[in-house]
């Protein structure tokens, strides 16, 4: 299994949104 660490910016930038995707 791999894991990756995703981030996603908020459409204002405020704060980013941060998830790990195991594929």
């Amino acid at each position: 299994m791999y894991c990756k660490l995703k981030c996603l910016s908020t459409y204002f930038g405020f704060f980013n949104l941060c998830d790990y995707f195991c594929f």
